[in-house]
C-alpha cells in the first residue's frame, strides 16, 4: 500500500503476523523528523486504533547544527521504521509527522492494514534487509545508581541524543575523550531517568538501553 503528501511518501508492507514496515521517501530538500526532533521540529509519531503499536526499529537520524548551539536531528531521502502490531487484522495505523523546507507542514496518513496484502516471504526478506542496514545495533551500557555516566570505546567524534525530547537537558550532554575510551555525561531536569539514547560514531550507530546498576561496566563498541 502507498500514500503520499506532497512531498512524503510512505509504502506500507507487512509479514501477515505481527510486523510491519514502513518506507518513508521524501522528495529533494525535504525532510522529516525523529522522534526526538531536537531544538527544532516536532517529532514524527506512529499511533494505532484497534491494536497496539511499537516502534520496534527506525532509521539513524542526520544530526544538524544549526546557528552553531541549535541541534536538529532529521530524516531525509528514504527511511524505515520496524513497527510490531499485536491486531493486524483490524489495526489502523496514523503517521504523525512534519514535512520541512523552507516552510513547515504538518502531515497524517493513516492505514487500515485489513485492506493490505501479507508481502510474500521473498520480498519481505528483501525490504527487511534493506531495512535492516539503516537501523543502529542494539546494545546495552549500564551507569552508576545516582549518576548520568556511560564509559564505553569509541571514536570520538560522536554524537549522543536521547530517543524521545525533555527526558534530559540536552544542553547539558558532555562527550569526553579519555585514555580508556569515552565517557558521556548529562543533567537531568527532573527525577526522570534517560533508558534509551543513541550515539553515532564516525563508523557505527548504537541504539542504547542505559540500565542503572551500582557497578559500572564498560563495553566495548565494535
Amino acid at each position: 500500500a502507498v500514500k503520499s503528501t506532497e512531498n512524503t511518501t510512505i509504502h506500507l508492507y507487512h509479514n501477515g503476523a505481527d510486523e510491519v514496515l514502513a518506507e518513508f521517501t521524501m522528495q529533494p530538500d525535504w525532510h522529516i523528523s525523529w522522534s526526538n526532533p531536537g531544538d527544532v521540529g516536532q517529532p514524527t509519531e506512529v499511533t494505532s486504533a484497534n491494536s497496539e503499536v511499537e516502534v520496534a526499529a527506525q532509521s539513524i537520524p542526520t544530526a544538524r547544527t544549526i546557528y552553531d548551539i541549535m541541534h536538529e536531528y532529521l530524516y531525509e531521502n528514504t527511511v524505515f521504521y520496524l513497527l510490531k502490531v499485536n491486531n493486524l487484522d483490524e489495526a489502523e495505523i496514523t503517521f504523525n509527522f512534519v514535512e520541512c523546507n523552507d516552510v513547515c507542514k504538518p502531515e497524517s496518513l493513516t492505514f487500515q492494514l485489513a485492506k493490505i496484502a501479507a508481502s510474500d516471504d521473498k520480498i519481505w526478506n528483501i525490504l527487511q534487509s534493506k531495512a535492516q542496514s539503516t537501523f543502529p545495533q542494539k546494545i546495552t551500557l549500564t551507569s552508576p545508581v545516582g549518576e548520568n555516566l556511560l564509559t564505553f570505546d569509541a571514536d570520538t567524534p560522536l554524537y549522543f541524543a536521547p530517543t524521545k525530547k525533555d527526558i534530559i537537558d540536552e544542553m547539558s550532554i558532555e562527550v569526553e575523550p579519555t585514555e580508556s575510551g569515552v565517557n558521556v555525561r548529562w543533567q537531568s531536569d527532573r527525577p526522570q531517568q534517560l533508558k534509551q539514547a543513541l550515539i553515532v560514531t564516525s563508523y557505527n550507530a548504537y541504539l542504547v538501553d542505559i540500565v542503572y546498576k551500582n557497578k559500572l561496566s564498560k563495553m566495548l563498541l565494535y
